[in-house]
């Protein structure tokens, strides 16, 4: 019943929670207890991975992005489009560069140890980003790594990781740019 003690904590907080899923969520919690030990590791892995992410979504109401910031959750191998110039805040400053700028918060769950890319290398990002990740939102000493390469170079972070665990990946602007780009997180 992990999920839904989180769906209840959240919308006690007022946070942003969709609870359009609700009644899936408590349906899935029963077929699991009804199964137990019948789940094979891609549905549980599956699992694990919503409530981390419901986890984050819930752990956004206490602004642990930094103020005003939206945290939206992304799954992996999905591509997103976006734009910075639009709806971003101006809380996180990259590792490897002095943003300034405003950026576009992600979650990601990543299912298990393994290596992982987080890409803006593509036709939808027009301006120069910069893409960064990190297991803790707000801490830059949790950074894996940072791109800064100005377009046409490679805007990729490669990374790896232990255990099923949640990833924030940011994507940034220098001081007073921004705009369309293309996000892609893939497990390799």
């Amino acid at each position: 019943m992990r999920r839904l003690t989180v769906v209840v904590l959240c919308l006690a907080m007022s946070c942003s929670f969709d609870p359009s899923g609700v009644a899936e969520l408590v349906d899935a919690d029963q077929q699991l207890g009804d199964r137990a030990g019948v789940v094979d590791g891609s549905v549980a892995d599956a699992l694990v991975a919503d409530a981390l992410v419901a986890d984050a979504v819930v752990a956004d109401a206490d602004q642990s992005c930094g103020p005003g910031a939206v945290v939206t959750s992304l799954e992996l191998g999905v591509t997103v489009f976006g734009d910075t110039l639009t709806g971003g805040s101006m809380n996180l400053d990259a590792v490897c560069s002095t943003t300034g700028g405003p950026e576009h918060i992600y979650v990601v769950a990543l299912p298990g140890a393994g290596d992982y890319l987080a890409s803006t290398n593509a036709p939808g990002t027009l301006y120069d980003d910069i893409i960064y990740v990190r297991l803790e939102c707000s801490n830059p000493l949790s950074e894996f790594l940072c791109s800064d390469a100005p377009p046409p170079d490679s805007r990729e972070v490669f990374f790896t990781v232990a255990e099923p665990t949640l990833a924030y990946v940011i994507i940034d602007s220098h001081g007073g740019s921004g705009g369309p780009y293309e996000l892609t997180v893939t497990a390799l």
